[in-house]
């Protein structure tokens, strides 16, 4: 966000993350609609339409059986939003990853020194050979 009241080069920047069932378009048009009404440009860089698979899917579920088969732990769907590998399936995939609440993955997802502890990746890879397993 830049503002001066004396400037004619003022901006604003929102990154809006929104739930898959509301309109992203829609929401495009009303910002459109509204910075016109009130003498503004909007620009637009990029809109990502987000995916959703139900919890009940065929290969959710055998994610999740994969899951709790390895770990003997239940299996919990998380809806995230944000841009993943998932999106490049169309719709037809989910990220799936070693994220686990309550251990120590090292630094925060996606930061400078990110890791992964060993025991858990072994663990990752573990179950996913068994969803390899299972879907063939």
């Amino acid at each position: 966000c830049k503002y001066n009241i004396d400037s004619n080069d003022n901006y604003v920047t929102l990154d809006i993350r929104v739930p898959v069932s509301i309109d992203v378009y829609g929401i495009k048009e009303t910002l459109e609609r509204v910075c016109s009404e009130n003498g503004a440009k909007f620009d637009l860089h990029q809109i990502d339409v987000g995916t959703y698979m139900p919890a009940d899917n065929k290969y959710l579920k055998s994610l999740a059986e994969s899951y709790e088969k390895v770990t003997g732990k239940r299996a919990e769907m998380l809806c995230a939003r944000g841009v993943t590998y998932a999106k490049s399936f169309e719709g037809k995939g989910v990220a799936f990853g070693p994220i686990e609440e309550g251990t120590d993955q090292g630094g925060g997802l996606h930061s400078i020194g990110e890791f992964i502890k060993k025991d858990a990746f072994f663990k990752m890879a573990e179950i996913y050979a068994e969803v390899l397993h299972n879907l063939t």
